[in-house]
């Protein structure tokens, strides 16, 4: 049966007629999502946007000035302070963070516009996917999924975290060996403050931007309150990276799904998961976004 409601999904997504197979122009990164129960199909992003993609559109709108930050940093977030997260090469394929919702959909209807002129016939719509859409590429085609990977563990048989969140061990690094158990995952999030000292304290012993990748990228730099490449970890079975954790993810409904680092593998959860406890209206350093893709058939 599942193979059917696949063929069904592409079907209809694809626009097949009987005599002639007309196939959308599959979006660059994106993974294609099969129709389910009460699910359509759809094309959603392999990971979060990326600084790369975000300077793009930026770029192309004229809204670039001399720097990504020089907007970023009025918003008063903290990693504003460090100008290399949007502008250094090495971070390009790292999630940007620190936008509005408002945003978000900007760059989303300026891809539309641009993918959809470099496709005739079709129109496209780039949107931020639903909770509904989002949980069910998230399961990855797992019906009783509690994490993109199955769980309801957030490590796998030899201890390793399959995800980035905050973690007993990141709390014994930041907090010290003498941190009491009792204290893991009490905390909410990693305070602005840490996030801070453990950065700064990584480029004033390395010096250098290259050597600190070299050094710290994929094993440490975790560890002092970032977030991870977009496609860190093992995707799930629909090829989907970072569901769960690394940097919290915008839906339609203004509801911020995922987890982060910043918060425990609790708020990571594809459903059921404790609330992101931040403001909402206002944008953070460990929020981001991914996009769906649905579309239209020009009329000849």
């Amino acid at each position: 049966m599942r193979y059917l409601a696949v063929l069904l999904g592409m079907f209809f997504f694809f626009g097949c007629g009987y005599r002639t197979m007309t196939f959308m122009p599959q979006p660059e990164s994106y993974v294609y999502i099969p129709t389910g129960t009460n699910q359509y199909a759809f094309w959603i992003t392999e990971s979060a946007i990326t600084n790369k993609q975000y300077r793009t559109y930026l770029e192309a709108v004229g809204l670039l000035t001399t720097t990504v930050q020089d907007s970023m940093s009025k918003k008063g977030l903290w990693i504003s302070d460090y100008l290399d997260y949007y502008n250094e090469p090495i971070f390009n394929d790292f999630p940007v963070v620190g936008l509005t919702k408002v945003e978000m959909i900007n760059y989303a209807k300026w891809l539309s516009a641009k993918i959809s002129k470099e496709n005739p016939p079709w129109l496209y719509e780039f949107r931020l996917p639903t909770v509904n859409e989002w949980q069910y590429a998230a399961k990855g085609g797992r019906n009783n999924n509690i994490f993109p990977w199955g769980g309801p563990w957030d490590t796998n048989s030899h201890g390793c975290y399959l995800l980035w969140a905050f973690t007993p061990k990141q709390q014994t690094i930041l907090f010290g060996e003498n941190t009491s158990r009792k204290d893991f995952y009490t905390r909410e999030d990693i305070p602005d403050s840490l996030m801070k000292s453990m950065y700064d304290k990584v480029l004033l012993s390395t010096k250098d931007l290259t050597k600190t990748k070299r050094k710290y990228l994929g094993k440490c730099l975790p560890m002092i309150g970032l977030p991870v490449i977009a496609d860190a970890y093992f995707p799930n079975d629909y090829g989907l990276y970072n569901m769960s954790g690394n940097v919290a993810q915008m839906t339609h409904e203004g509801e911020v799904v995922g987890g982060s680092f910043r918060l425990s593998s609790d708020y990571a959860k594809i459903k059921d998961a404790k609330k992101y406890p931040f403001d909402q209206a206002q944008p953070q350093c460990d929020i981001g976004f991914r996009l769906v893709c649905s579309y239209q058939k020009k009329n000849n």
